[in-house]
């Protein structure tokens, strides 16, 4: 799709029966790539010979990955975003990279660093995503819900954030971006009638505000929150709910704005510092 850079995210993705054919990702495709040792944005479909999946007793994971999008390297607000690309042959071959539709959330209206996917701790047939928004002035952890790793529901806002910034130079000079000074760190965990969140606050190297102000920067801070499991059960049945008829929703237009109003699931129970 574009250039990307900064983390990946792989999950396997969930059993599709039982889900009505919902998000199965096993249809026939021509555009299957060789895997390179990284997976690349861009390579194109006629780049290498295609390669059928091997035939075995017991079929290879379905796997899905996840990269940072730079659909516009130069834009101050909302050049970046997320894209995937999936295997059905558990990582021999690989689809061309596509974008993610984030329900009211479209290409080029936020920044979106890191997506972080995983199965859903408390509904193992979809998947939970975790990932920083920034629109200044503002910033929050976002949470979203889907079936099938390419359309999500309309976040929610776990946690709120900081806005930070950065100039080009170490020196304060050059295009000034806005980031999110919080990242999530992969994992969910469920521990009993509770749901583990973890969060990397002050994120080295994504903000000089603090520097700016007091000459050093802030020290990064990785902090454990808790929800109880019914909040994270009631919360992702609303967010599945609304992607059911995903297939007869109107798609995103680049360049809209997004919808910052976000509902709130908030973690209030600070568990671990």
């Amino acid at each position: 799709l574009c250039e990307f850079d900064g983390r990946l995210s792989l999950v396997r993705m969930p059993d599709s029966r039982g889900r009505d054919g919902r998000g199965s990702a096993r249809a026939s495709s021509a555009h299957k790539v060789k895997s390179p040792k990284s997976p690349s944005p861009s390579t194109s479909p006629a780049e290498g010979a295609a390669k059928q999946p091997t035939q075995s007793a017991s079929a290879p994971p379905v796997l899905r990955l996840y990269a940072r999008a730079n659909l516009d390297a130069g834009r101050q607000v909302g050049g970046r975003f997320v894209q995937t690309t999936w295997s059905a042959d558990g990582g021999v071959t690989w689809e061309s990279w596509r974008p993610v539709q984030i329900c009211d959330m479209p290409p080029l209206s936020v920044d979106i660093y890191f997506f972080h996917v995983q199965i859903n701790p408390v509904d193992p047939t979809s998947l939970l995503a975790l990932f920083p928004i920034s629109l200044p002035p503002y910033a929050c952890i976002g949470i979203a819900f889907s079936y099938d790793g390419v359309v999500f529901s309309a976040p929610s806002r776990l946690l709120s954030s900081m806005i930070g910034w950065r100039t080009a130079y170490d020196d304060y000079t050059g295009m000034i971006e806005w980031r999110n000074e919080d990242h999530p760190v992969a994992g969910v965990v469920s521990r009993q009638h509770e749901v583990w969140f973890y969060i990397h606050h002050a994120v080295s190297e994504q903000s000089m505000r603090m520097r700016a102000l007091t000459g050093k920067d802030s020290e990064p801070l990785v902090v454990r929150y808790a929800m109880r499991r019914a909040q994270l059960v009631a919360i992702s049945k609303h967010h599945l709910e609304t992607i059911s008829n995903a297939s007869t929703r109107p798609k995103n237009s680049q360049g809209e704005s997004a919808n910052l109003v976000l509902d709130e699931c908030t973690l209030p129970e600070l568990v671990f510092c």
